[in-house]
């Protein structure tokens, strides 16, 4: 396409010469000038001539005149191309100290560039001298408001959040959708627990096409969630449960929050019929462990429905450290040992070396104890572990209290009938 214009050009040209040699040569005109007893006459061609030579010599003159100042500011626009680029990339790859120190020389000649640079100190910990590349852009206020976006964002980073929600909330004002600015004030309020703060934002972002379904029902979870555990009474953790909606108290997440805190305020038979309903829809390996942690009267009732599960979930190591728990606390000494072995057989958890320990303490056999203890400790670690030194060969008795448990004919633990009364 090129070479077709330049064609065209050419031929344009030479018919345009050919039509203006035909025109001078029956009249070649005359140009005539005089300028102080000088007289020049010569004909119009030559004359058109000679100023289009006069005008391309003092453009070279002058092309030649200005080439040093046109070399060095081209020279120095490679550079700061070059700094930009360099600084950029070193930024996009996580290496700030690096990004500081092209974007900051980049800065000098655009200060936008010193707000890349201010955050590449930030995320050095420098805060000082991330403070002063942005005073550098703060005198131009073009940038104001991308200098206190950067600041918000370094005061989120550094923990300091009731200020940077103080900060973004002025920026809001004056931008209301910006996403940036929602999702630094999301995540300063997440980490203060301000709850409705957060419910307001996260459907703005959901509104904006920021957050998705999925993300935004991630988000309500773990507030819902982080409310029932912050309950600090009976009354605060059921207002909290009751105002959820019946999908939400079917959420296996919400529902094992409330029901650690009922067990933690005393309430096992409600939590109780809970996680057995939940469990029974759905089994889930840390709803059976809140079930672990249960108590009160019934205490038989909740070990034998967990051996119910143990019959269609046998190799469950979750189950079987609950119900050795169930069983340490029912004083169960033989069942408890049993059911704790096995969960470590199954799958070695420091939570069950631990009770264990505990076990073995009540059995008396202090030299065990210990080594499970140690085990739990070693396990954390990642190192090996340890053989126990042998069982005593009888459980210690059974208490005043556990001895009211009784068996039905096939080994089951169960209360004894005036206790259920």
């Amino acid at each position: 396409m090129r070479g077709l214009f330049w064609t065209l050009l050419l031929v344009l040209l030479a018919l345009g010469s050919a039509a203006l040699a035909a025109l001078f040569r029956q009249d070649p005109g005359t140009v005539l000038i005089q300028f102080q007893g000088w007289q020049l006459e010569t004909s119009l061609l030559f004359g058109l001539l000679a100023v289009g030579l006069f005008a391309l010599a003092l453009w070279l003159l002058l092309r030649l005149w200005f080439a040093p100042v046109r070399i060095a500011r081209k020279l120095a626009l490679q550079q700061q191309r070059r700094l930009e680029r360099e600084g950029y990339l070193a930024l996009q790859e996580g290496d700030w100290q690096r990004a500081e120190k092209f974007l900051s020389k980049a800065g000098k000649r655009n200060q936008i560039h010193y707000l890349a640079a201010a955050r590449s100190a930030f995320l050095q910990q420098r805060d000082e001298q991330a403070q002063q590349y942005l005073a550098l852009v703060d005198d131009s206020r073009r940038y104001r408001f991308s200098t206190d976006l950067a600041r918000a964002e370094a005061l989120v980073q550094q923990g300091r959040y009731a200020e940077a929600v103080d900060l973004l909330n002025q920026l809001r004002r004056k931008r209301p959708g910006h996403p940036q600015i929602l999702k630094l004030l999301l995540e300063a309020h997440q980490q203060q627990g301000n709850y409705r703060a957060i419910q307001d934002i996260s459907r703005t972002l959901r509104k904006r096409g920021i957050l998705d379904a999925g993300q935004l029902e991630q988000i309500e979870k773990s507030l819902l969630t982080a409310d029932l555990y912050a309950a600090e009474s009976t009354e605060a953790l059921q207002q909290a449960w009751h105002s959820l909606d019946r999908k939400q108290r079917q959420n296996p997440a919400l529902l094992l929050a409330w029901a650690q805190k009922a067990i933690d305020f005393g309430l096992h038979e409600e939590a109780e019929k809970a996680l057995k309903k939940a469990i029974d829809q759905h089994y889930d390996p840390q709803l059976i462990q809140a079930w672990g942690r249960l108590r009160g009267p019934h205490l038989s009732r909740i070990i034998q429905q967990a051996e119910q599960w143990l019959k269609d979930h046998p190799e469950d190591p979750d189950l079987l450290q609950a119900l050795g728990r169930l069983c340490l606390s029912a004083q169960l000494w033989g069942k408890a040992r049993d059911y704790l072995e096995a969960a470590l057989a199954r799958k070695p958890q420091p939570e069950t070396w631990r009770l264990l320990g505990e076990l073995a303490e009540a059995w008396h056999a202090d030299d065990v104890a210990l080594a499970c203890y140690r085990n739990a400790l070693l396990l954390e670690a990642g190192e090996p572990l340890r053989t126990l030194p042998p069982w005593p060969s009888q459980p210690p008795e059974t208490s005043q209290e556990s001895a009211r448990l009784a068996h039905d004919q096939h080994g089951m633990p169960q209360l004894e009938a005036n206790d259920e009364a």
